[in-house]
């Protein structure tokens, strides 16, 4: 190599200082880059939510809004009553769901003079198809209907396939557990078709059927 040469690849090579700042500035370009794309790569290591997720959560919270939105818009059912007896104007009245007996007296013209208020529950809640019947001062009500009639009740007897424990329990030789033991019987072997099918039910015997007979049908 000539003189010429020599001095040129001299020129070229780098003192240790020069080498040890090339280095360094090396390295800060490289962390500088690391810095950049790393909180993103963080994001998504920590399991935080991605935009794609937020349109599902916002769907969900939409539906739960609407389905409460559709209870509270609900209009309340109507139940028709047949009311009788000592009331100034007796007939079929409509009500709406959750309404009281004191309501549907009201509506057909409150009670007569000789009314027997003190045998009517007023405070009851009605149901669809009730019949309420209003005694007068000393009548006797077992040549009556019962003051108050519920669905399960059809010319005071209680009919079996559709009555519930508390209407149950107002035959006799009928408790608690026995009301309980029918509505069982019902829901697995459907509604009865004869009287004769009580004796299936656990707690019924001959005699305890023989007491029920008077005080109950079949729809």
């Amino acid at each position: 190599m000539n003189q010429k040469g020599s001095d040129a690849v001299k020129g070229l090579k780098w003192s240790k200082r020069e080498q040890i700042l090339g280095g360094c500035a090396a390295v800060f370009l490289l962390l500088l880059l690391v810095s950049y794309f790393h909180p993103f790569s963080e994001e998504s290591d920590t399991g935080s939510l991605s935009w794609a997720e937020l349109p599902k959560k916002t769907d969900e919270s939409t539906d739960d809004s609407a389905e409460k939105a559709d209870r509270t818009s609900e209009k309340p059912k109507a139940v028709v009553i047949d009311v009788k007896g000592a009331v100034k104007s007796p007939g079929v009245y409509q009500m709406k769901e959750g309404a009281r007996i004191i309501d549907v007296i009201e509506k057909a013209g409150g009670f007569v003079e000789k009314a027997d208020r003190k045998r009517i529950n007023l405070a009851q809640l009605v149901e669809d198809e009730m019949v309420i019947y209003v005694p007068e001062i000393g009548e006797q009500s077992k040549n009556e209907l019962p003051p108050i009639i519920g669905a399960g009740e059809k010319d005071g007897r209680i009919e079996i396939n559709s009555a519930d424990a508390s209407e149950l329990d107002k035959i006799s030789g009928v408790g608690p557990a026995t009301a309980k033991a029918i509505i069982a019987y019902r829901k697995k072997n459907g509604p009865f078709e004869k009287i004769e099918d009580l004796l299936k039910v656990s707690g019924i015997g001959e005699s305890t059927l023989q007491k029920m007979k008077s005080q109950i049908s079949l729809r």
